[in-house]
């Protein structure tokens, strides 16, 4: 399927990958707030990174800079979801004057290729982010912990998302 995005989705995906940097900023403020950070959580955690990196990697045309699975420590995470938070935006930006349209040829983990179209993969990210966070915000709370509170209109109310 072809897409012709005008400037209104355009905007539209730079706005929601400002909210998905800041959701993963709160989520990283949350476990760097836990008296001890579960296993389960701090895997998803490196998971939302290395596949990030992944997906953006792919649109690039490059080699990715972490496994889809890696191991990372709170820190490392901060570090490479901030990096990815960065890199979404200017791939945004790049493509605001390229265009959205087009396919992105792939290999996935078991090597089989796709395409895929540019937006779908922008959406794809999008609801990957945010189907761990709320993994790792169930998780918070069974192990007592207070997770943090993600939602796209809280993002809105506070005014993060920018223009």
């Amino acid at each position: 399927m072809d897409f012709a995005l005008g400037d209104v989705e355009r905007e539209y995906f730079r706005r929601i990958f400002r909210y998905d940097r800041w959701a993963n900023r709160e989520v990283l403020a949350s476990l760097q707030a836990a008296k001890e950070p579960s296993t389960k959580a701090l895997r998803w955690l490196g998971h939302l990174a290395g596949a990030g990196h992944t997906w953006l990697s792919r649109v690039r045309g490059v080699e990715p800079p972490l496994a889809i699975w890696p191991e990372l420590t709170l820190e490392q995470s901060e570090s490479y979801l901030g990096a990815l938070g960065k890199g979404w935006l200017i791939y945004l930006d790049e493509l605001a004057a390229t265009g959205f349209e087009g396919n992105v040829i792939y290999r996935n983990s078991k090597g089989e290729e796709f395409s895929s179209a540019i937006p779908d993969v922008l959406s794809q990210v999008l609801t990957h982010g945010a189907y761990h966070r709320g993994q790792i915000a169930a998780e918070m709370r069974a192990c007592g912990e207070t997770p943090a509170m993600t939602d796209f209109i809280i993002a809105v109310r506070k005014g993060v998302l920018g223009g």
